[in-house]
């Protein structure tokens, strides 16, 4: 960075002597090779040691930016000509204006992205160099002093417009006064001040806003479509040891916090407080965050620890501890989920306190430990509204879409789709609990393992893939909640489980048969029975292992696998013919069936109600 910036004032120097013509030539150049236009009307020196550069303007073509500055002025030390020596005493920006294109800017140049593998080890070592690098560089340029004034910033793919009002850098201490405004909104005002101090290599920062806005988000990915803080206030510190010992510390505290954002809820979440400590290593050795870091959420406290050892095959290890908590607590905490909301009316005795702990290498997932431990207790003293027991009993349970009433489905003898658990065949229900929770039986709801494998998948993908959903959750999802992906509704997951096998204790057997009894196979079927009867013409106790190997294909995918049997699709041949070889394989691995069974499985699946049939055996 240092030598770039040499090299820019040493060019601009040079250009001092060139006619209009040479410039245009130089200009034309770099405009073809390097896809970028600088220019500039006069550059003269003022006094001995400063030089003046006129309407500077720069365009990055390929990404779309276009900085321009009405006038730049530099103090140097001209002593870097004779030796390599280069610093900055003073840098003056006045009347600037960056602008960044939209991506559907027909002008922006673009490029076709092929699909890279992610990888874990170098996304994590490439974050720690690029955070690294990028503060030790702030340090080693170390600029005397720095002033800014009137700098607007437009960010046209974000609509978001900030007008730098004023920077200062002076005797190593900086300032900075923004006013950021987000499309339509009303402007946001945000301070930014602290140290920086080349000669003890460290950096002291601090950041106080009042009233943020973040309104509709570019990234789609992203889904963020507001944000609201009240009140923000960041302090941290940088430390550089030596080359390969550095620390950071990070202080964040968030009051008023309002977000719409899909990925964490499907309504808006508003007025929370927040808090975030960080006290963190790195060397040669790895990275570390200290297990005294934390994380706080309204009334609730986590602390935090986590290390990456380079040395040791890249290790892995995840500490999160939640500080022991009263219902009440959790419950004000998360005041829009819908475990609190139906809970509001009870109450509970004691308080908890839950530990996990993660340990594993990042290019061997399999070798891992895991543990979740819990200490303490909540015991239920009033139920309140919300008393799960009458899931013992024959009760009604209806289905919506969107808010729209499916269908209700009485769970009960009188309903003849209604089947009890005894009368469902015994290769179904292996093949279920193989597929999806093995240790259905043994954990108590929540299944460490399945969280384990989950967490380790979505590091391998780089993105949410995998909930790590026991039966039971699936159970609470299907009975209280919607379908969509986000944070907070595998909190009400986690949260409803815990009700249904802790507190209420409703017997696996009783659960096991709900879930078979609603869960969606098809386009308005629901259940074992029903979908039995659809499908192959059958009873649910008349099952063969093949047809119970097609009904668990398609417990994933309910609204899709009907279309792609009426077309006859050749993907979905190659996929059941994978999804035989794979249950096969955990079935015979879990003494569930035999290998005689898994030989005479049908290669033909034969439909019934004029669906045709799929033939495996030419995969």
């Amino acid at each position: 960075m240092k030598n770039k910036v040499k090299l820019l004032v040493w060019i601009l120097i040079s250009n001092f002597s060139f006619s209009k013509s040479r410039r245009l030539k130089y200009s034309t150049k770099i405009k073809i090779k390097y896809k970028k236009k600088i220019e500039f009307s006069r550059i003269k020196f003022v006094k001995v040691n400063a030089i003046q550069i006129d309407n500077f303007l720069y365009e990055d073509f390929k990404d779309g930016m276009v900085l321009s500055v009405q006038t730049i002025i530099i103090h140097v030390k001209f002593g870097f000509f004779l030796a390599d020596k280069f610093r900055i005493l003073n840098l003056e920006i006045l009347n600037g204006n960056l602008s960044i294109k939209s991506e559907s800017d027909p002008n922006r140049e673009t490029t076709l992205k092929t699909e890279k593998i992610f990888n874990p080890q170098a996304f994590l070592r490439g974050f720690y160099a690029s955070v690294d690098n990028m503060l030790t560089q702030i340090i080693v340029l170390s600029f005397k002093a720095i002033n800014v004034e009137k700098f607007l910033v437009i960010d046209k793919r974000t609509l978001i417009e900030t007008d730098i009002a004023q920077f200062k850098l002076t005797d190593h201490k900086y300032y900075c006064d923004l006013i950021v405004k987000i499309a339509n909104l009303d402007p946001s005002r945000i301070i930014i001040e602290g140290d920086l101090m080349p000669l003890k290599k460290s950096i002291h920062f601090s950041l106080t806003a009042k009233e943020i806005f973040f309104y509709n988000s570019c990234r789609e990915k992203v889904h963020l479509n507001k944000l609201r803080i009240d009140a923000l206030k960041i302090s941290s510190s940088f430390q550089i040891y030596s080359k390969t010992k550095k620390y950071l510390y990070v202080n964040i505290v968030i009051r008023g916090f309002s977000i719409n954002w899909d990925a964490l809820s499907d309504k808006e979440i508003s007025n929370q407080d927040m808090h975030l400590d960080i006290k963190s290593k790195k060397d040669d050795k790895g990275f570390f965050i200290d297990k005294i870091s934390s994380f706080g959420y309204n009334n609730l406290f986590i602390n935090i620890g986590f290390e990456h050892r380079f040395l040791s095959q890249d290790r892995v290890e995840l500490f999160l501890n939640l500080n022991k908590s009263k219902m009440l607590e959790i419950l004000t905490s998360f005041p829009e989920m819908f475990f609190s909301k139906k809970m509001k009316d009870s109450f509970f005795l004691g308080a908890v306190e839950i530990t996990f702990e993660l340990n594993f290498l990042l290019n061997n997932p399999n070798d891992k430990t895991i543990s979740l431990t819990k200490e303490g207790g909540l015991v239920l003293e009033s139920k309140g509204d919300f008393d799960l027991l009458y899931l013992n009993y024959p009760f009604y349970h209806s289905i919506f879409d969107n808010g729209h009433l499916i269908k209700t489905i009485q769970l009960d003898k009188s309903n003849p789709k209604y089947t009890n658990l005894e009368k469902v065949s015994k290769s179904l229900i292996d093949a279920v609990i193989c597929l999806e929770d093995p240790n259905f039986y043994v954990h108590k709801g929540i299944d460490t393992e399945g969280l384990a494998l989950a967490i380790f998948t979505n590091i391998a993908t780089g993105k949410f893939s995998r909930g790590g959903s026991t039966i039971t959750m699936q159970l609470a999802r299907n009975l209280y909640l919607n379908h969509k992906k986000n944070g907070f509704r595998k909190l009400d997951e986690y949260m409803i489980t815990w009700l249904l096998e802790d507190v209420f204790k409703i017997k696996k057997n009783r659960l096991l048969e709900i879930y078979l009894n609603i869960i969606e196979l098809g386009p308005n079927i629901y259940g074992i029975e029903e979908a039995s009867n659809f499908y192959f013409s059958k009873s649910a106790n008349e099952l063969t292992l093949t047809q119970s190997f097609v009904l668990t294909y398609i417990i994933p995918r309910p609204k899709f696998f009907l279309d792609a049997v009426r077309i006859k699709s050749p993907v979905l041949a190659v996929n059941l013919f994978r999804h035989f070889q794979y249950l096969s394989k955990k079935m015979l691995k879990n003494g569930m069936v035999c290998i005689e069974e898994i030989e005479n499985l049908e290669k033909v699946i034969i439909f019934s109600n004029n669906l045709g049939e799929i033939n495996i055996r030419e995969v």
